[in-house]
């Protein structure tokens, strides 16, 4: 797997600059950029910053095949497709409000 080209992807679905990302991954843009211009490997702690920050797992970052254990219907993705463009303040704010609908819905009478 080349692991410069997994980023790049990511970083590319997601229409990221690498400030951005750098931001979201609480990274420096040095590093990541050190990252690709030396082609040197981030470290499990780098890759692990990057996968919180594109909402994924490590084992979603390294699976090539992307064979999905997890199967989602379209909503889903569509749901999680939106969500990934999101920033990490307006992700919580949305994680919240679900939570909160759900205690409110748990709490009323059907």
């Amino acid at each position: 797997m080349n692991i410069h080209s997994r980023i790049k992807q990511l970083q590319n679905n997601r229409n990221w600059s690498i400030n951005h990302m750098a931001m979201e991954a609480n990274i420096s843009p040095g590093t990541i950029l050190n990252w690709f211009k030396r082609k040197s490997i981030p470290t499990i702690e780098g890759i692990q910053n990057l996968c919180n920050a594109f909402g994924i797992t490590l084992s979603e970052f390294f699976n090539e095949c992307g064979d999905d254990s997890v199967y989602l219907s379209q909503i889903q993705k569509e749901l999680l497709s939106e969500f990934d463009l999101l920033d990490k303040r307006e992700k919580e704010d949305i994680i919240r409000l679900i939570k909160t609908r759900n205690e409110i819905r748990k709490e009323s009478p059907l």
